[in-house]
């Protein structure tokens, strides 16, 4: 509530008018709000993320109702108004982690295939400060009715969060004590063509060799589409195959 008592957020569940003054908000150590009645928990933040992911959260999909939980980015930094980017796994590529803009892809993670996938990586990037070898844990995890996509660090007292931001990029952020700021440790998309299909149909990123007369090629057997686009950069026209397929003509015998 605000000032006047006006209702701004609610958790919007049901609760029966017995337990009406008997239940308890609790902000835990890693940034779960939880409703409990009890030692009931009736409803908990880290079900419901807005744009912001913290480690023990879970990045979900239901195989078998086809629900979803997922960020949502805000208007603006100081607007939590939900808007157009949306990061979650798609129910047609479960082995992966999409971003979409407005329900268009607009960026996919690596496939990650297995039972479960544990990766450990060291906080000390490029240009971050030492953190003493700490690591985050992504882990993927395939169960019979759920995917979902979780992440931890090895020293609690390190801050880690991933957020989904109104200009398009997923961050993964480090808390600088020192300097009591936050640091973009990893970033995605991180140039143009880690953007989807920015290369079009049949084509491919060849990387960011600068002596390439192109960032994009066809695949072998196929040239581009619109040759003069292409030539110009724009490459989203892809690219169709040389030679037409040849059928196959059925003989009687």
């Amino acid at each position: 509530m605000d000032r006047t008592r006006i209702v701004i957020w609610s958790s919007n569940i049901s609760v029966p008018a017995s337990a009406m003054k008997a239940t308890t908000g609790v902000l835990m150590d890693h940034g779960n709000l939880e409703l409990r009645l009890g030692e009931d928990t009736l409803w908990q933040s880290f079900d419901h993320p807005s744009d912001t992911f913290l480690p023990g959260m879970k990045l979900s999909l239901n195989t078998r109702t086809g629900q979803q939980r997922g960020l949502t980015s805000w208007a603006a930094l100081h607007d939590p108004q939900p808007r157009k980017f949306t990061l979650g796994i798609d129910p047609k590529v479960p082995g992966q982690t999409f971003f979409w803009k407005e329900n268009a892809p607009y960026w996919r993670s690596d496939l990650y295939i297995g039972k479960q996938t544990n990766t450990a990586f060291d906080v000390d990037g490029e240009n971050a400060p030492s953190s003493n070898g700490t690591a985050y844990f992504l882990t993927y995890n395939f169960d019979a009715d759920e995917v979902y996509l979780t992440y931890g660090v090895s020293d609690s007292s390190t801050k880690l969060r991933v957020i989904l931001n109104p200009t398009g990029h997923i961050e993964l952020l480090l808390w600088l004590e020192h300097s009591e700021t936050w640091f973009v440790w990893w970033r995605k998309p991180f140039d143009q063509f880690d953007f989807y299909a920015r290369c079009g149909p049949y084509g491919a990123c060849s990387g960011k060799n600068e002596t390439l007369s192109s960032p994009c090629k066809c695949l072998t057997g196929f040239r581009p589409k619109f040759q003069k686009q292409w030539d110009m950069g724009d490459w989203l026209g892809g690219c169709v195959r040389e030679k037409a397929l040849m059928g196959f003509q059925r003989f009687r015998s």
